[in-house]
Order: C-alpha cells, then structure tokens, then sequence
C-alpha cells in the first residue's frame, strides 16, 4: 500500500447532505458506520502500515462523529429556521 492516507468524508461534506431532519439522523448512522469499518478493516490489515493507516482514519471519522453528535441540534435548529424564513417568504 503505497498510500497510507485513507480518505474520510469531512464534517463539513456531512453537513453540506443535510437538508432535512431525518438527514440528520441518516448522516450520523453512517458516521458510525464508517467508525466501524474502519476499524474492523484496521483489525483485519495485514501489515503494520495499513494498521496504522486505518487506525489514523478511524480517529478523523470518530472525531468527526462526535463534532457531528454534538452539533445536530445547532444544525436541526437552523433547518428549522429555513422553514420558517421560506414560510414566510411564501405567505
């Protein structure tokens, strides 16, 4: 394995596929999935390089599950405000 960078999807992408409550939900089910691929591949890997590589991406992903956890509320909080700003655009 020549490059020991594995790719994870940033907070940011995350956020930037919700668009709605359940969105919210969807994100974070897959956050926690990423977490444990990454890990279950970690274990698996068949050199030390490729250990430490999964191990170093289950941090991001796990670090990004919890800022993720921890702002869904600021994040429901401005989808409802969007609906409220569009109902009002609309009346």
């Amino acid at each position: 394995m020549i490059n020991t960078e594995i790719p994870v999807k940033t907070y940011e992408q995350r956020v930037s596929e919700i668009n709605s409550i359940e969105d919210i939900d969807r994100q974070l089910q897959l956050a926690k999935t990423t977490v444990t691929r990454l890990r279950n591949r970690g274990k698996s890997a068949d050199t030390l390089a490729e250990k430490l590589a999964y191990n170093d991406a289950e941090k991001r992903a796990g670090a990004i599950l919890r800022k993720l956890r921890h702002g869904s509320f600021d994040i429901e909080d401005e989808l409802v405000a969007k609906a409220k700003a569009l109902q009002q655009v609309s009346v």
